[in-house]
Order: C-alpha cells, then sequence, then structure tokens
C-alpha cells in the first residue's frame, strides 16, 4: 500500500493549478426571437392527467361484521387516470381511504365531462376532480 511519503516522491500526485478565465472570454450564447417558443396554452386537468372514469360499488364499512348486512350501500367514484387500470387504482384507494370495504363493482366505464350539469352534486365532483383528481360519494 502506498504512503503519503512514497505519493510525494513519485508522479503519482500531482499539483493542479486553478485555471483563471477572464470575463471577455466567457460570452453568453446568443438568442434571438425565433428561437424562443411560446408557453403551449394552459390545459384543464383532465386533459393533462387523462379521462374521467365512473365506478360505482356496493361497500359496507370497514370494520362492520358479516353479520351486519343492513348497513350495505352504494358510491360512486369519479377519478382521472391516464389508463382504465390508473384510475381504477385511484377509486379503490379512495373508497377504503373512506373507511369502506368493497363488496362488489357495480359500474366501471368512461364518463364524459360534458354530462355534468355544473350544478348541485355535479359542481362538487367537478371541484373535486380538479383539486384532488378523484371524487367519492356514499349513497345513502
Amino acid at each position: 500500500m502506498a504512503t503519503l511519503g512514497s505519493l510525494a516522491d513519485g508522479k503519482a500526485l500531482m499539483v493542479v493549478e486553478p485555471v483563471t478565465e477572464r470575463a471577455e472570454m466567457v460570452r453568453p450564447a446568443p438568442v434571438s426571437a425565433s428561437s424562443v417558443q411560446a408557453p403551449p396554452l394552459a390545459r384543464t386537468r383532465a386533459q393533462r392527467d387523462g379521462d374521467v372514469y365512473l365506478f360505482i360499488y356496493r361497500v359496507r364499512h370497514a370494520y362492520d361484521a358479516y353479520a351486519w348486512v343492513d348497513n350495505i350501500r352504494y358510491c360512486t367514484v369519479f377519478a382521472l387516470g391516464k389508463t382504465f387500470a390508473d384510475a381504477e387504482r385511484i377509486a379503490i384507494n379512495c373508497v377504503h381511504q373512506h373507511g369502506r370495504r368493497i363488496l362488489k363493482t357495480d359500474t366501471a366505464t368512461a364518463f364524459s365531462t360534458d354530462r355534468f350539469t355544473g350544478v348541485g352534486t355535479d359542481a362538487a365532483h367537478v371541484a373535486n376532480l380538479a383539486d384532488f383528481g378523484v371524487s367519492f360519494k356514499l349513497n345513502h
């Protein structure tokens, strides 16, 4: 193994002198107006993150025993996803985060955002999709 003394004696240890450049030698690249691109137009979240999918699940509370058949309800979940599989994972996670267990999938399909009316519950779904990418509603 080499020691400090042996490295200092041989050519292995080299001293690198700092490089100094003059300010005149460093020039920025010329920028022309034709090389600058305009930013893309603002797109909606649905266009950035994918399509809207509708899921309707038959659910029960996650902590209820199987004997509690009266507590079975349906929930509606709208989820944004680039693919159906992505949206389905988001919807399943949303149901579990709301403390529900999925018993059966009733509906799983693509959903056109043109069908939202923009009032009432639809307005809430649109706002949740814009803010979180998913919207959950437990039906009574």
